[in-house]
């Protein structure tokens, strides 16, 4: 399988999810609305673990709903967050969870 190049922006969150994931279609308007408050300073990318098991690897996802933060495209500065670890990580990097 050939693995797809994206260009991301940067600072960001990969969210990793999946249809049929209860957990992670829970969490999906809590998470628009933090894209939401702080767009243009942080971009958050849904990435479906059924469609894109190159980049499941690439993270070593190994369970769902699971966060990626990643300040640049080193590997270097990431963080696998839980979701009860996300909303504290980004109040931390001065991001905003609510209005």
């Amino acid at each position: 399988m050939e693995e797809q190049k994206v260009k991301l922006n940067y600072p960001c969150v990969l969210k990793f999810g999946a249809e049929w994931c209860r957990p992670c279609q829970k969490i999906k308007p809590e998470i628009q609305k933090w894209a939401t408050l702080n767009k243009g300073k942080l971009t958050f990318y849904d990435v479906d673990t059924d469609k894109a098991p190159e980049i499941v690897e690439k993270y070593n996802i190994t369970s769902i709903p699971v966060f990626v933060f990643l300040n640049s495209d080193s590997d270097m500065n990431k963080d696998k967050l839980k979701p009860s670890e996300i909303s504290e990580k980004l109040v931390k990097m001065g991001y905003k969870i609510s209005e």
